[in-house]
């Protein structure tokens, strides 16, 4: 990561890898001081275990007291090693008690993932009496997130919900499915490269997932609904005018169940999961109808 960043920037970036900061309090501190000795213009530091990330949330916490503001990017990893770093101080209890939200009559899961965790999910799913409804990814970018399919595919899943069941949309489940072939295909006869038509066809597609998400829920009186893919969940959210989300339960790390902070709009106060392809087991559609945290 040090290297694929520094090739972008001029900025000088020092590595603080796992093995210097797996020892004592002291040792971890020690090379944090080593590592800014040269004074870099941004620090890596490298989380290999749940237990390092104590020593790393101390590391930040020593870091933003002797420089302000401080900025830190990362994944979720960063609120790990600061509430694990905080516990161990006594700022926050050790446990926190989380009740169950509840079961839900109904669930929408829109999947725009093409992973093969999201793949399995999707098979459980079925396996779980899911409606399924197979999204045609070239008709979607040919037609437009408004063209015919679209709307039909909308159509299909509202009546689904209206007649009682719950439904997974997909536009592919894994590499081997031959939508991926066809994805990459259409691109190849536009004179796209692959790289340039797998950005396109995913920008293409999560658009088409958040407007299908646009036509659905405000017409099915979901309690929950899902969105599967990182791309995916973010076009969603913006498309959908979500101004917050508050945690309801922790579904799986990462993908919390979520209340919809949205005032004067139709999904203020419903739940929703926003999830990366990756993340979560088999069942976690079928938790989510269950609630189980």
């Amino acid at each position: 990561m040090r290297l694929h960043i520094g090739a972008q920037t001029a900025q000088a970036i020092t590595l603080l890898p796992a093995p210097a900061i797996a020892g004592s309090k002291e040792d971890a501190q020690t090379s944090l001081d080593r590592a800014l000795t040269t004074k870099p213009d941004a620090l890596v530091i490298d989380i290999a275990d749940e237990c390092a990330e104590t020593q790393v949330g101390m590391l930040l916490q020593q870091i933003a007291r002797d420089q302000t503001p401080l900025f830190v990017l990362g994944s979720s990893g960063v609120e790990y090693a600061m509430v694990a770093f905080w516990k161990a101080e006594g700022a926050l209890p050790a446990q926190v008690s989380m009740t169950s939200p509840g079961t839900v009559d109904r669930l929408l899961v829109v999947s725009g993932s093409c992973s093969p965790v999201a793949a399995a999910q999707i098979a459980m799913a079925r396996s779980d009496g899911f409606a399924e409804v197979a999204l045609d990814p070239v008709a979607l970018i040919v037609e437009g997130e408004d063209g015919p399919h679209a709307q039909d595919a909308a159509r299909k899943v509202t009546g689904l919900l209206e007649a009682g069941r719950s439904v997974v949309v997909h536009r592919s489940t894994g590499a081997d499915d031959p939508r991926e072939r066809a994805v990459a295909d259409h691109f190849a006869r536009a004179g796209a490269s692959p790289e340039e038509g797998r950005i396109r066809g995913g920008r293409a597609l999560a658009s088409a997932a958040g407007r299908l998400l646009e036509r659905v829920l405000p017409r099915a009186d979901l309690k929950c609904f899902v969105v599967a893919g990182g791309d995916t969940s973010t076009t969603a959210v913006k498309m959908l005018r979500i101004d917050a989300l508050e945690m309801v339960a922790p579904l799986t790390p990462g993908a919390p169940l979520c209340r919809v902070l949205a005032p004067d709009h139709y999904l203020d106060g419903r739940e929703v999961a926003l999830k990366g392809g990756q993340m979560g087991g088999p069942s976690f559609f079928s938790q989510a109808i269950a609630g189980r945290v």
